[in-house]
């Protein structure tokens, strides 16, 4: 139990830097956030300016009422970035029949993108035959002559979406 009753909500308030932190909350220039999740111990802010310098502050609320303000802390938010995919064409992929293929498709952008590989119309999410790996690259298992063919990698955040063509030969 805290010292004034269990918290209930987090306000997190943040501004944009303009001289030097606000001293209350009702200024025109701060945003507010809330969450009545007493566990949640980050926060990922969109809708914010790219690179830019902003103040941070929280305050916990209780039965009894609103804490004091957190220390003032100041970061500068990244700057945004749609998504692309490095190595936009490659070399075909030689694979032998009943081994594996590596393809892949390393792509950045900020926020960091979803990755998705596509064959023949398909989603190859959630399939066995198939591993995702961190960096966007696809293994696919057990090759069959049936594997040979071209493999869509899409990298997507939402400021927009990029594709590009593997292609598989398996002998």
């Amino acid at each position: 139990m805290e010292p004034n009753g269990i918290i209930r909500e987090y306000r997190v308030l943040y501004s944009k830097v303009v001289s030097r932190p606000l001293a209350n909350d009702t200024s025109e220039f701060v945003h507010m956030l809330r969450t009545n999740n007493s566990n949640v111990t980050s926060l990922y802010l969109t809708d914010m300016e790219s690179d830019t310098l902003y103040y941070f502050w929280v305050r916990a609320i209780t039965a009894v009422g609103i804490g004091n303000a957190s220390e003032v802390v100041s970061k500068r938010t990244m700057e945004r970035i749609k998504a692309s995919i490095f190595d936009r064409t490659l070399p075909d992929t030689l694979s032998k029949w009943k081994t594996f293929a590596i393809l892949n498709c390393e792509a950045y952008g900020s926020p960091q993108p979803t990755m998705f590989w596509y064959s023949r119309g398909k989603d190859l999410t959630n399939r066995n035959k198939y591993t995702h790996f961190n960096n966007g690259s696809l293994k696919i298992m057990n090759l069959e002559k049936e594997d040979t063919g071209k493999y869509m990698c899409t990298a997507s955040n939402t400021l927009g979406k990029q594709t590009v063509m593997r292609r598989l030969r398996v002998q």
